[in-house]
């Protein structure tokens, strides 16, 4: 209360204080945030450990607001040469869990990194993993950023914990830069330390090996990850369960029947009896809003957002929705790609429309593009 009070009275570190502190303790005190918002702080004034510790605050607690974050981020540019790697790492951070796509200031971190050259090799692996999470998570491509963080990764790779290495591996492949040097010295890593890895990490690694088609045979890596799934796949969580055996099935290093097919074949069953059920009601009278709701609470209280392709193939097929394989749709969508791709690269090579398009471009199995 007093906080609320004073915030007029107060200093920038003490409004980022507190902010940061709330996030810390969990405590979402929307009184303090409107106080914030009326205040009209002069963000020209705020340090980057201010400005950073603000946005991650705000970030963590979930408190939205665009155009004030957006001021702190013009600021921050002016200053990004003074930001310490956590603090470009906390604010990147912020933006990407606001699902703020501030193009100012990304770019302006992106210069500041390829600015600060081989220093980048000396930066702690937390900082430079959630940067490429980030950016990853906003779908913006970056080549020269990755290239440097990457670096500086493989630097650092002894101190990479199994997280770290997981986010880093998952963000390089989901804008599709491919750097054989971290793909080896990850799987060394990953074999060495699979009982630490969490069921989400293996997902992540998996989901990143696969879209590289990276097998890291010298290191056993495939073996290893089977082995790994198969002692604990009780622990996984569908989602992560799924995107590990979708990697296993496409480096064909599972047979089948096993253990981890027969758990996901009753996570499949059952969603796929749900939505026919549902499906069914819909065709013979509108449902009511009640069976609506139950519905979509039952889908998401299973938190699978994809069954991977092995999986969605056959969801596909049950439902008489896949196209054969020569369908004359498929070579005319991959050119529509392929020439719209083309178009948004000839104006903006690091645009989000040009990345989505490579995600839409890769789905369709479009080889070396």
């Amino acid at each position: 209360g007093g906080a609320i009070e004073d915030i007029n009275r107060m200093c920038p570190l003490d409004v980022s204080i507190v902010t940061w502190a709330c996030a810390t303790m969990k405590l979402r005190e929307v009184e303090w945030f409107r106080a914030v918002v009326r205040a009209r702080l002069e963000f020209a004034d705020f340090s980057p450990q201010n400005m950073s510790n603000f946005v991650w605050g705000l970030a963590t607690l979930t408190w939205r607001n665009d155009n004030m974050v957006l001021a702190v981020g013009r600021e921050a540019a002016k200053k990004i040469q003074d930001f310490i790697p956590q603090e470009l790492s906390n604010f990147t951070w912020a933006l990407a869990t606001l699902d703020l796509c501030d193009n100012l200031m990304l770019r302006a971190v992106a210069e500041e990194v390829d600015r600060r050259g081989d220093e980048v090799l000396t930066w702690d692996p937390q900082s430079m993993s959630n940067m490429m999470w980030a950016y990853a998570t906003l779908a913006i491509k970056d080549d020269p950023l990755f290239r440097r963080l990457l670096d500086g990764s493989i630097a650092r790779i002894a101190d990479h914990d199994t997280q770290n290495l997981a986010n880093s591996s998952w963000a390089a492949s989901m804008v599709s830069f491919r750097c054989s040097r971290w793909l080896d010295v990850v799987a060394e890593a990953t074999v060495a330390k699979m009982p630490e890895n969490s069921p989400l990490h293996l997902a992540q690694l998996a989901f990143a090996f696969s879209r590289h088609s990276f097998r890291g045979e010298r290191y056993g890596l495939l073996p290893a990850l089977l082995a790994e799934t198969l002692r604990r796949f009780e622990e996984f969580a569908p989602q992560s369960l799924f995107d590990v055996h979708d990697a296993l099935v496409s480096f064909r290093a599972i047979q089948t029947p096993s253990p981890i097919e027969r758990c996901l074949h009753t996570h499949y069953e059952s969603l796929v009896a749900r939505m026919e059920e549902f499906a069914i009601r819909c065709a013979q009278s509108r449902p009511s809003r009640d069976e609506i709701a139950s519905y979509r609470a039952n889908i998401e209280q299973r938190d699978i957002v994809t069954m991977g392709s092995y999986h969605t193939i056959a969801f596909l097929r049950h439902f008489g929705m896949l196209c054969r394989d020569d369908d004359p749709f498929l070579p005319d969508a991959r050119q529509q790609i392929l020439d719209l791709r083309a178009a948004e690269a000839a104006k903006d090579p690091v645009s989000r429309s040009i990345f989505h398009r490579a995600q839409c471009a890769w789905q369709l199995g479009l080889e070396g593009d």
